[in-house]
C-alpha cells in the first residue's frame, strides 16, 4: 500500500478540484462510459483514494480530525458532483450538529467535530466564516478548503501529545478477593 502513495506523491498533477464521475456511476454506466469519460474517472478515484490515504496515513493528526477532514472533503466532492459547487475549494455551507449535520452523520459529540475544524483552520487547511442569518436569526458556518489541505494534509498536526509512563514507577494493585483460575 506504501507503494500507492509513493507512486502519488511522485506522479501528483494539479488537484482535482471539480468532480463529475467519482461516487456518482454505477458499474453498468462504467461499462458504457467512453475512453475520456474513463479516464477522468479514474483520475478523480485515484486523486480522492491518494488524499483520503495520506489523511489517514497522518500519525500526528487526531483520530477525529481525519475521519472529519475525509468527511468533509466526500461531501464537497458530492456537492459539485451534483452542481452545487463548481469546485471543491469554493465556500460552502456546513452544519456542525442537527440533521445533516456533521456530528450526526459521523457519530461524533458536536464539540468534537468543532475543535477538530478550528484544528484545519488553525494548520491552514480550511478557512472557517461564521455567518449570521437576520431571517432565521441563526448563525451558520461556511468553510472553504485551502490548496493546503488538497496538496499537503499532512500539515494537520493536533494529536495530543502525552507522556510515556516510566517503567517500572508504576505498581499493579492485585485484588485479594479474585480467585485465580488455574
Amino acid at each position: 500500500m506504501s507503494n500507492i502513495t509513493r507512486n502519488a506523491e511522485q506522479n501528483q498533477q494539479a488537484p482535482v478540484l471539480s468532480y463529475r464521475y467519482v461516487f456518482k456511476v454505477t458499474p453498468d454506466q462504467i461499462g458504457r462510459m467512453n475512453r475520456e469519460q474513463l479516464q477522468q474517472l479514474c483520475v478523480e478515484q485515484m486523486y480522492l483514494l491518494w488524499l483520503i490515504i495520506a489523511i489517514i496515513r497522518n500519525p500526528l493528526a487526531a483520530m477525529a480530525s481525519r475521519i472529519i477532514t475525509i468527511d468533509l472533503l466526500i461531501s464537497l466532492a458530492e456537492k459539485t458532483i451534483y452542481g452545487k459547487l463548481a469546485e471543491i475549494t469554493e465556500r460552502s455551507r456546513i452544519y456542525i450538529s442537527g440533521e445533516g449535520g456533521i456530528a450526526k452523520r459521523l457519530g461524533i459529540h458536536p464539540n468534537t467535530v468543532s475543535k477538530s475544524l478550528k484544528a484545519l483552520e488553525t494548520h491552514q487547511l480550511i478557512q472557517r466564516d461564521y455567518v449570521y442569518d437576520d431571517e432565521k436569526q441563526k448563525e451558520y458556518l461556511d468553510v472553504t478548503l485551502t490548496s493546503v489541505s488538497l496538496q499537503q494534509p499532512q500539515k494537520l498536526q493536533d494529536k495530543t501529545k502525552r507522556k510515556l509512563a516510566e517503567a517500572g514507577t508504576q505498581k499493579k494493585q492485585k485484588d485479594s478477593q479474585t480467585p485465580v483460575s488455574r
